[in-house]
């Protein structure tokens, strides 16, 4: 019913941000999962979109609607449907921060793979990036705190591999260091 009720007010009203927002919460409660992904990412776009620097409160909506679109990622095929999300409505310049959010979730929850899988899938997609050293740091880092020696071996001898001095990144990020 609250789901029900916030779309109504979403229509036609001044508070149109904060029941989008409500109907988000709504949908990931009931289960509604790839809506409140849809719904949360909606509010991550508006609130993003060509805006400079952001207020305190702003950043805290965003921090809370990257929560809100991880928690319900996880609830369904998590980066899978992350990926396929952005394959579907475009690459947007924050996304990093959402990759970044759903990997911390699953850290903590202890679910070390899933959390570098996350970091290692965003690296596959935009491995000029600038997040993708540190996305590629960051699995090692997990990794190793998670007692994966043969995954951290793998790990860095990809690292190495992707980031010597002729690599294709540095082509790509010539300012980058």
């Amino acid at each position: 019913q609250a789901a029900e009720a916030y779309a109504a007010i979403a229509a036609s009203s001044p508070y149109y941000d904060k029941a989008r927002y409500k109907l988000a919460w709504s949908q990931f409660k009931n289960g509604g999962y790839e809506q409140a992904v849809d719904g949360f990412l909606t509010l991550l776009h508006d609130r993003l979109s060509g805006a400079g620097e952001l207020s305190r409160g702003d950043e805290e909506l965003v921090n809370d609607f990257l929560r809100g679109a991880a928690l319900s990622l996880a609830q369904i095929k998590g980066v899978d449907t992350l990926a396929d999300y952005y394959t579907r409505h475009g690459a947007q310049p924050y996304e990093y921060r959402l990759y970044d959010t759903l990997a911390q979730l699953y850290l903590e929850q202890q679910r070390i793979e899933d959390a570098a899988g996350v970091y290692r899938r965003f690296v596959a997609l935009h491995p000029n990036a600038p997040q993708a050293p540190s996305f590629d740091a960051r699995v090692l880092t997990v990794y190793q705190q998670g007692g994966f020696t043969d995954l951290l071996q793998q790990a860095k001898v990809a690292f190495v591999n992707r980031y010597q001095p002729a690599a294709p990144y540095w082509r790509g990020n010539p300012g980058a260091e």
